[in-house]
């Protein structure tokens, strides 16, 4: 499954087919990437990533991993556990991380470094209320 979000490029990086510091390269076809989410049949962690695929209208393959499947899939995740988001074939787990990577893909990341905080305080936020409900 595809999209044609591209994944935010590290700031001084290189331009497709450019130094760092120099002027993008023309545009081309937008980048192509193939995203599969593996979690549980239930909403809980993962049900924010599936609405930020939603949202961007982003392609996806969204893997519900059963009890009797867990045991044998686990040792082959990251630190062992779920959510897991795979992009390109790699890897990554941590709900909040992919969250706030997801929302980069579909535009909605600040602009600016401040922008950036508030939008970590309020996702951080959300993520103490949910931890405050469970006890």
């Amino acid at each position: 499954m595809a999209d044609e979000a591209q994944a935010p490029a590290a700031e001084g990086a290189p331009a497709e087919g450019g130094e760092a510091g120099a002027p993008p390269a023309e545009p081309s076809e937008p980048v192509k990437h193939t995203y599969t989410l593996f979690y549980f049949n239930v909403k809980a962690l993962a049900e924010p990533l599936r609405y930020l695929f939603a949202y961007g209208g982003i392609e996806y393959e969204d893997v519900r991993v059963t009890r009797d499947e867990w045991p044998a899939l686990k040792p082959t995740m990251p630190m062992g556990q779920m959510p897991v988001l795979e992009v390109d074939g790699k890897r990554v787990h941590q709900s909040i991380s992919m969250a706030r990577f997801l929302a980069k893909v579909v535009g909605l990341g600040g602009t600016t470094p401040w922008e950036d905080l508030q939008i970590d305080i309020v996702v951080d936020t959300i993520n103490d209320f949910r931890l405050s409900s469970e006890q």
